[in-house]
C-alpha cells in the first residue's frame, strides 16, 4: 500500500513540474473598465457604455468569475430590470488569434466523457469551441472548467472547480460554437466534450496555442455530459484525450470589474397647503412629501412652494427619485374675496376684532364692558361655535382645534348689537 501511495505522489509531481511557465505575451492590460447609464428606472433596460479603445474588446458578464459573456462591445443593454443587477466586464486587448491545435483522430471511446487539461500560458479569450467530427456528427457536448488546485490522479476526485461554460446536446451543427470566456494567464482550464457522448480519441502530451507549447493531460469523469453537469474529474498521468477544438484571441486582459445597475423606483408622492382657505392676495405654503425632487406647476422645484392665488386654484407636483417621475399630485388652494368682512356694519361702536385671517386665535377687543357684552361664532353651516362672555378689553379665542373655513362673530349687549362679520381660519 505504502508504494502505491508513493507512486501517486510522485506521478502528482511530475505533473506539477510539467505545468507550462511561458511568459506573458508582449502588451499591457486595459486599464480599469469605466461604466456609464448605471442608473435606471424600474421596469426598464440599462444601455451600459464602456470605456474602451477601438483596438480593445470588451466582455459583458453574469458572474464575477466571467464564463460566457452575455454579449460584447463597448454598449450592453441589458433586459428589463426592476431590482439593483451587478453585471461584469473584462476587456482583451488582442495580440493574435490562435486555435489549441488537436492530434489527430485515433479511435472512439463511447459513454463517460472524457478531454485534457492545461494551464493557461497567457492572458486570452475563447471565442469558438467545435468538437471534431471523425467518431460523430451528432449533438456536442463541451464543458469548460476552471480548476482551482492540480487536479487528483484517478481514482481520487476533486469538485473543486469552476464551470465557465456548458453545452448539452447542442443542437448546432458540425461548426464552431461561438463563445466569449476570458482565460488569465496562468489559470488551469479543464476541456472536456465529445458528439452523441461518443468521445474522438488521440494521443497527446503537448499542444500550440499561437507561439506557446502547451503542456495537456487527459482528464474526465465517471458520467456521460449529456445528461450530467460536470463533476468528480480526475486526471491521468498518461492516456488518449478527448478531441476539442478551442478558438482564442491571444492578448492581454484586464481584471473582471463589477458594476452595479441601480433600478430607481418611482417615488410616491403627498401634498398639502398650510390654509385650506385664505383670503385674495394672502399667501399659502404647499408642501410635498416622499420624492427626492419635485417639479411644481408653479414653478418652484423645491419640496415646497409659496402661492398667492386670487381664485381657487389647482396646482400639481411631480416628484422625482434618481430621474424616475412618480404620478402627478393635485392640490386646490380656495380662495376667498374676503369683500366686506369688516363692512356689514361701518360703525364698530369700539368694538374690533383681528387677526384675520387667524391662525391660532382671534382676539375681540371691546372698549365698553358695560351691559354684559359677549362674543358669538358661529360657522359656516349656521352651527355655533363658541358664546363667550366678554370680561375683560382684550378676549383671545383659542382656534387651534377648529377646522379650516369661514366663521362668522356677532358682538352685543343686552342692549344692541355692536359689531357683526367674518373672518377666516387658517
Amino acid at each position: 500500500m505504502k508504494k502505491i501511495y508513493s507512486l501517486k505522489f510522485m506521478a502528482a509531481v511530475m505533473l506539477a513540474i510539467g505545468i507550462n511557465t511561458s511568459v506573458q505575451a508582449q502588451c499591457s492590460a486595459p486599464p480599469a473598465t469605466t461604466i456609464s447609464g448605471n442608473s435606471i428606472c424600474s421596469g426598464s433596460a440599462a444601455t451600459l457604455t464602456a470605456t474602451q479603445p477601438s483596438s480593445v474588446v470588451t466582455g459583458w458578464y453574469q458572474y464575477s468569475y466571467g464564463g460566457n459573456a452575455l454579449g460584447t462591445g463597448s454598449v450592453f443593454t441589458t433586459p428589463t430590470l426592476t431590482s439593483n443587477t451587478v453585471y461584469y466586464t473584462a476587456q482583451l486587448l488582442a495580440t493574435s488569434n490562435a486555435s489549441l491545435t488537436m492530434p489527430p483522430h485515433g479511435s472512439n471511446y463511447t459513454g463517460m466523457v472524457r478531454g485534457y487539461w492545461f494551464t493557461a500560458p497567457t492572458d486570452f479569450v475563447i471565442t469558438g469551441l467545435r468538437v471534431p467530427t471523425e467518431a460523430s456528427s451528432g449533438n456536442s457536448n463541451i464543458a469548460i472548467l476552471r480548476i482551482d488546485t492540480v487536479p487528483p490522479i484517478f481514482s481520487a476526485l476533486t469538485n473543486s472547480f469552476t464551470v465557465l461554460y456548458l453545452t448539452q446536446n447542442n443542437t448546432s451543427g458540425t461548426g464552431i460554437i461561438p463563445v466569449n470566456i476570458p482565460v488569465y494567464n496562468g489559470q488551469r482550464i479543464m476541456v472536456l466534450g465529445n458528439r452523441n457522448d461518443i468521445n474522438s480519441y488521440a494521443t497527446a502530451t503537448t499542444a500550440v496555442l499561437g507561439t506557446h507549447t502547451v503542456n495537456i493531460f487527459r482528464s474526465g469523469m465517471q458520467y456521460n455530459l449529456s445528461t450530467t453537469a460536470p463533476m468528480s474529474v480526475w486526471t491521468q498521468t498518461s492516456g488518449s484525450i478527448s478531441r476539442v477544438e478551442l478558438y482564442t484571441s491571444l492578448g492581454c486582459l484586464n481584471s473582471i470589474t463589477a458594476t452595479t445597475v441601480t433600478v430607481n423606483s418611482a417615488p410616491t408622492v403627498s401634498a398639502s397647503t398650510s390654509s385650506s382657505l385664505i383670503c385674495s392676495g394672502n399667501s399659502a405654503t404647499l408642501t410635498a412629501n416622499g420624492a427626492s425632487t419635485y417639479s411644481w406647476s408653479s414653478g418652484s422645484t423645491s419640496s415646497t412652494a409659496v402661492v398667492s392665488p386670487t381664485t381657487n386654484t389647482t396646482y400639481t407636483v411631480v416628484g422625482y427619485n434618481g430621474g424616475c417621475a412618480g404620478t402627478p399630485v393635485s392640490v386646490v388652494q380656495n380662495v376667498s374675496a374676503c369683500t366686506g368682512i369688516d363692512n356689514m356694519y361701518t360703525d364698530y361702536k369700539g368694538v374690533d376684532v383681528y387677526p384675520n385671517p387667524a391662525v391660532a386665535a382671534i382676539n375681540i377687543s371691546v372698549s365698553d364692558l358695560n351691559n354684559s357684552p359677549v362674543v358669538e361664532i358661529i360657522d359656516a353651516l349656521g352651527k355655533q361655535v363658541a358664546l363667550i362672555e366678554i370680561k375683560s378689553n382684550v378676549t383671545s379665542i383659542d382656534l387651534q382645534n377648529a377646522k379650516s373655513g369661514i366663521y362668522y362673530y356677532k358682538v352685543y349687549n343686552s342692549n344692541e348689537t355692536l359689531r357683526v362679520g367674518k373672518f377666516v381660519k387658517q
